[in-house]
């Protein structure tokens, strides 16, 4: 009976035996089943990385164009000052070209005002002249009665002749 028993212990140490390699290969697909979740975990973190740097790339690519945005900016606003500055000139064209008929104009006016005192003096000896005709005629009238005056005094003719001497010099 002893050998019964002993051979049910060896029957259950086998099964022990055989327990303790079944847990040791669970044990086995356990660790199995860790290192693929590991592996798992490490291409999840792999594909994050790779999002991350799809979205780093976009951000660089936005950044690309938001130079590219500045860029066009800048030169919008070089073309800008540009006409700006084309747009003075021109005002200062402008500007000059209304000078330069201000200063036609007033030349124009400075003939004008030469001719109208060329006017004025003509004027004025035209005046002087009949001022003097009228001194002539008044000395004509004077002379005439002078004369009648002389005759009417009964002086002659060669006594009238030292007259009118006498009263040119």
């Amino acid at each position: 009976m002893e050998d019964h028993y002993s051979l049910l212990n060896t029957i259950k140490d086998h099964y022990s035996l055989l327990n303790t390699i079944e847990d040791h290969y669970s044990l086995l697909n356990t660790m199995e089943d860790h290192y693929s979740l590991l592996n798992t975990i490490k291409d999840h973190y792999s594909l994050l990385n790779t999002i991350e740097d799809h979205y780093s790339l976009l951000n660089t690519m936005e950044d690309h164009y938001s130079l590219l945005n500045t860029i066009k900016d800048h030169y919008s606003l070089l073309n800008t000052i540009e006409d700006h500055y084309s747009l003075l000139n021109t005002m200062e064209d402008h500007y000059s070209l209304l000078n330069t008929i201000k200063d036609h104009y007033s030349l124009l006016n400075t003939i004008e005002d030469h001719y109208s005192l060329l006017n004025t003096i003509k004027d004025h000896y035209s005046l002087l002249n009949t001022i003097k005709d009228h001194y002539s005629l008044l000395n004509t009238i004077k002379d005439h009665y002078s004369v009648h005056k002389y005759i009417a005094c009964g002086k002659d003719d060669s006594s009238l002749q030292e007259f009118q001497n006498e009263r040119e010099k």
